[in-house]
């Protein structure tokens, strides 16, 4: 085998397998990826590439899709580098934990002993009349998402617990480093606005277009209420929003209060509001000027952002350190991308 680093575009290595890799289709740090688990990752990304090469060139499914080259790439090694990075992300944390000692090592057929174990006592604890969450038989990649998401959490909980601690000292310096960036808020900004209801693509554009010729008598100093004069289809409103008040998303005010924060003071704009089907005529009358939370105020959150960011360099620095390597005549003897339209329904 040939290790190569994950962070450059990955050949498959023609190599032939011996008799216990024969269903291997790559080894990631020595953890073996047989031909059913990467199945389980290239399955979820059909739909993603087939939606990709449309939107990217026009392509549609037909019978030499997956070996028909688009801007110099065909949607097989679109699908298979996208499958390898999950993989690779996957994997890398899979090994970590085992180092850990969170779970202990384990093969893709190990796993599956765990999901057919899992299964039977669902079936058990149904048949006996006791409560099961959710599905009585989870499917592979049901338990697989179930499992690895629970695990990676714990694994992100251990690494908060030993790797990246911290005391209140270097968090408060933290803090000085980057509250510019993270705990930076507005007091108040006061805006008044119209705002056009629309019910398909004709009823958008034409309510844009109104928008933008009462954004001109706006900008030469007209109020923005006396323009509502004979409008009953068009909402006026006139509100102070907060940084610090919470709005939920299906409240109207939350799409309102994120395009009023898009302002600046005397500023008059026509925005789309897409989350309500709306078009908005918007001018901020006032904005106070930005503030820094103080230490104290928001020490939970600086130590959210701290711990993220030293998880999300480790894991990037060993998935640039990671070995891969592959096996070309298993991978093309698997025949995944047949001459044959493969619908989206192939996914779980």
């Amino acid at each position: 085998m040939v290790f190569v680093p994950a962070v450059v575009i990955i050949p498959l290595l023609l190599l032939a397998p011996s008799s216990r890799d024969e269903n291997v289709v790559a080894h990631i740090n020595g953890m073996p990826v047989p031909v059913a688990e990467f199945e389980l990752f290239l399955n979820r990304n059909i739909a993603d590439t087939y939606n990709h090469f449309f939107q990217q060139w026009g392509a549609r499914d037909h019978l030499d899709f997956w070996k028909t080259p688009y801007g110099g790439q065909t949607p097989a090694e679109y699908i298979r580098e996208k499958t390898i990075k999950q993989l690779i992300d996957v994997k890398v944390k899979q090994h970590l934990a085992v180092d850990m000692g969170l779970v202990p090592d384990f093969t893709f057929d190990t796993f599956l002993q765990w999901w057919e174990e899992n299964n039977l006592k669902r079936q058990v604890k149904h048949e006996a009349g006791e409560v099961v969450y959710g599905p009585i038989e989870n499917s592979l990649m049901e338990y697989y998402e179930y499992y690895f998401s629970n695990l990676f959490i714990q694994l992100g909980n251990e690494l908060n617990q030993t790797q990246f601690r911290i005391d209140e000292a270097g968090l408060e310096l933290y803090f000085e480093a980057n509250k510019e960036k993270w705990f930076r808020y507005t007091p108040g900004i006061e805006v008044e606005y119209l705002e056009f209801h629309y019910q398909s693509s004709p009823e958008r554009d034409e309510a844009y277009a109104k928008a933008l010729a009462m954004s001109e008598s706006v900008s030469s100093g007209e109020s923005i209420s006396k323009l509502t004069a004979g409008l009953t289809s068009v909402h006026y409103g006139h509100r102070t929003f907060t940084d610090k008040e919470i709005t939920g998303e299906d409240n109207p005010d939350h799409q309102r209060r994120e395009l009023a924060f898009r302002l600046e003071k005397g500023e008059i704009r026509v925005m789309y509001g897409n989350e309500n089907s709306s078009i908005y005529l918007m001018q901020c009358l006032t904005r106070e000027e930005d503030q820094i939370y103080l230490f104290n105020e928001v020490k939970d959150d600086v130590l959210w952002y701290y711990q993220k960011e030293k998880y999300e360099r480790l894991m990037e620095r060993l998935r640039s350190e990671v070995r891969v390597s592959f096996h070309q005549l298993i991978y093309e003897d698997l025949d995944l991308f047949k001459e044959t339209i493969r619908h989206n329904t192939a996914l779980f």
